[in-house]
């Protein structure tokens, strides 16, 4: 019958939407819980969702924008404005915030979700890195980190079309504007990732010595295209952004935390970071899983009978993964600047696992050393979905609403005239609708703060 011969191309076109859905069921549990306990030793995660947020929301609520009551919308424009207009539909709530940036992501892995070779990639992504620990409680934060990484991924997804010979030169063009557009959001979301501006240069140079005549003019072109792009980017962003806000833009970022810098301690807090966050616990399996990965990728490309799209992919999400390590020399490393760090993990990952699944080139002598590869995927893939399996539950069932009670505590007992102070108040008035300022000792709103805004209450 012809729905038996039709079945398994049906599954290879929806299985990757189908689990999308079942993603964003999956988060459906959290999007009122608090942070869980385990998922950062900073207070970050509990208090860094009202703090990115809450000067659009006084500006929704009151009609006053003020780029110097709060550090954030001077860092995270893009997501600043992005949910301005969201919050002028829907309310400005915490559910709604955390939709807006989950709604977000899922999007943009489902436009991904069109196209049939990098869908291989990103259905393996999906369960092993989207599910991850900290990358899935991250993906409905109302934090800019993962629109960050979105931005990241689509614009990986463009690079590989750019470079794929089966589209023609005006669209192979396309794709790689594209491609320069989508990296550049990822810094315009959150200027802290402006060090990805060479991400695409570096994987186009690398791929350079290995890429076939016809494929090395057409890298190069593409190149031009995709830096042209990024350049674009960055002067929009210094005339529009940076040169007209210049004052309190220096003044903010000569004040903000995990400055990266080398110096005679920079070994010991590698040696700190490493023991404290990557080789312990499950999470070491996942970094084995990477380093082994890593060598499997240099092995595929090596032999030369890949998939089109492989090397750039591959590269790509190598140097991204090199350029991210920059953080392992911070002093301060809390959860949120680790995330972007597990996404190009992960993408790696997913990278050569769809790979080594798909690969049926090999010659026979080398049959061997293919079953050994598809066993270590299988393998891979077995052990990180159970792990994450194993999380998610874990995290389920010790979920916890302190955030969503004070809410609903502090909503009968403020108007929304009312003024609340402290770092914790923009966390705890999502419901009260009311003005909340955090106070930062000779930062920010520190000069007598009590009779200078009259706050109904301080948290802190």
């Amino acid at each position: 019958m012809k729905w038996k011969t039709d079945l398994p191309n049906f599954g290879r076109k929806y299985s990757c939407t189908l689990l999308l859905w079942l993603l964003f069921a999956a988060h459906l549990p959290f999007l009122a819980a608090d942070p869980d306990a385990n998922i950062s030793f900073s207070r970050g995660p509990f208090t860094d969702e009202g703090l990115n947020t809450i000067q659009v929301r006084n500006w929704i609520n009151h009609g006053d924008l003020d780029l110097a009551e709060c550090d954030n919308l001077l860092k995270t424009p893009l997501l600043g404005f992005s949910l301005a207009l969201t919050y002028k539909v829907f309310g400005t709530g915490h559910i709604v915030s955390r939709l807006h940036v989950l709604l977000f992501l899922l999007a943009a892995m489902s436009f991904i979700c069109l196209d049939r070779k990098n869908r291989r990639f990103l259905i393996i992504f999906i369960g092993t890195t989207l599910m991850q620990y900290q990358v899935f409680q991250f993906s409905h934060f109302s934090l800019a980190e993962m629109l960050s990484c979105a931005s990241i991924l689509l614009a990986v997804h463009f690079l590989a079309k750019s470079a794929d010979l089966q589209f023609d030169q005006t669209v192979r063009r396309n794709y790689a504007i594209l491609a320069g557009v989508f990296l550049s959001l990822s810094w315009f979301f959150k200027i802290q990732f402006i060090y990805l501006a060479v991400l695409f240069p570096l994987a186009q140079l690398s791929y350079l010595p290995v890429a076939k005549p016809l494929t090395k003019k057409l890298i190069i072109r593409q190149g031009m295209f995709t830096s042209a792009t990024l350049l674009i980017f960055l002067f929009v962003y210094f005339i529009a952004w940076y040169l007209p806000n210049r004052e309190i833009y220096d003044f903010i970022m000569a004040s903000q935390s995990g400055e990266f810098s080398i110096s005679g301690k920079s070994l010991e807090y590698l040696g700190f970071n490493l023991s404290q966050f990557f080789l312990r616990g499950w999470i070491l399996i996942f970094v084995v899983v990477f380093l082994a990965s890593f060598a499997a990728g240099l092995f595929l490309l090596r032999k030369k009978s890949h998939t089109s799209r492989f090397p750039i992919l591959f590269l790509t999400s190598s140097f991204w993964f090199l350029l991210e390590t920059h953080k392992l020399l911070m002093v301060y490393l809390p959860t949120r600047y680790r995330i972007s760090l597990y996404v190009s993990m992960g993408l790696l990952i997913s990278v050569v696992i769809s790979e080594i699944l798909s690969n049926r080139k090999m010659s026979k002598p080398a049959g061997k050393q293919l079953f050994l590869l598809k066993s270590f995927a299988i393998g891979s893939l077995v052990i990180l979905l159970a792990i994450n399996t194993f999380n998610y539950f874990s995290t389920l069932k010790n979920r916890t609403f302190v955030i969503r009670d004070m809410n609903a505590y502090l909503a009968e007992s403020m108007k929304p005239d009312d003024v609340a102070l402290g770092a914790w108040a923009p966390s705890l008035t999502w419901e009260s609708k009311a003005r909340a300022l955090p106070v930062w000792n000779n930062f920010l709103n520190y000069k007598d703060p009590i009779n200078t805004f009259n706050p109904r209450v301080i948290i802190a």
